[in-house]
């Protein structure tokens, strides 16, 4: 198990230093990286399904319809993948999400696209 940890340590280091390079195919493969790692742990623990059945589905998903890399968000269970899109291919990978969502029979899934704005957060007030 400590192991694992340390492996998983490792590869957000060198996901952090790939993000500062604006390296997204090793930062998508890193990302897949880690959900491999977590999924040996969660095994390895004993939860059925290790990181999740329909976690797993969604993100083999992804990972076909040509996601750079897709992964588990928190600590499994909660049912909430992220996948990052090739640049122009969003579009086609959010329906893909939404497929494999509504064949796994998660008829509440919801399949957001979030992007990165050079602006920052921004709020309005109603008046």
């Amino acid at each position: 198990m400590l192991d694992v940890m340390e492996q998983v340590g490792a590869a957000a280091w060198r996901g952090k230093m790939a993000l500062l390079r604006g390296d997204w195919v090793e930062f998508g493969r890193l990302m897949v990286e880690n959900h491999r790692l977590v999924e040996e742990m969660m095994t390895y623990c004993g939860l059925p399904g290790g990181a999740g059945e329909v976690n797993n589905a969604l993100i083999w998903a992804a990972l076909e319809a040509g996601a750079l890399g897709a992964k588990l968000t928190g600590a499994g269970g909660g049912g909430s993948v992220f996948a990052l899109a090739r640049p122009g291919c969003e579009e086609e990978l959010v329906e893909a999400l939404r497929a494999a969502a509504s064949e796994a029979g998660l008829e509440h899934a919801r399949v957001w696209r979030a992007h990165v704005d050079r602006d920052g957060l921004q709020t309005e007030t109603a008046d």
